[in-house]
């Protein structure tokens, strides 16, 4: 049974550090230079787990800034969902188990 605590344990920390997005999402957009220009785009907010919009007069907006929607939330968004986070610790605890039992009767 101990076995079992221990594996599951490490799952749910697998599936933490699985779940993290690009850290650059958490970074402020960054402007540099002093163009005329107005630069729009997208930045992702963390705390609400969501991008907005976002403008700057800059020649350039690097960091946590992107050209479309799609593109910040594809790279920033965090669909965590617990019930599928759950199901997939089970299927993969019990797909070990069957593994670690095959191994077991392969050595005795």
């Amino acid at each position: 049974m101990n076995f079992v605590g221990i594996f599951s344990a490490i799952l749910l920390l697998f599936g933490f550090v699985q779940g993290q997005k690009d850290p650059i999402c958490k970074n402020d957009p960054v402007a540099t230079g002093e163009c005329k220009q107005m630069i729009s785009g997208y930045t992702f907010t963390p705390e609400n787990n969501s991008c907005s919009s976002h403008s700057a007069n800059a020649c350039k907006v690097t960091g946590n800034f992107f050209i479309t929607r799609q593109q910040c939330e594809e790279k920033c968004r965090d669909d965590f969902s617990w019930s599928k986070f759950i199901l997939q610790g089970y299927s993969a605890m019990f797909q070990l188990q069957d593994n670690f039992l095959n191994l077991m009767r392969r050595i005795s």
